[in-house]
């Protein structure tokens, strides 16, 4: 299981959306932003998860 598993994503147009199941019938959305924004937003997640 990697970093972002449980989160589902949606690409429309040049938007990526992120978003989780949270009940059977509920999604929430996560972050909504161009695709370049939110490659580079991950990238700094998962470093800032990783550093100690």
């Amino acid at each position: 299981m990697g970093p972002l598993s449980g989160f589902n994503r949606l690409r429309i147009g040049g938007l990526r959306i992120i978003s989780r199941q949270t009940h059977a019938k509920e999604i929430l959305l996560e972050y909504a932003n161009h695709r370049d924004v939110i490659y580079e937003l991950s990238r700094e997640i998962l470093a800032s998860k990783q550093s100690p």
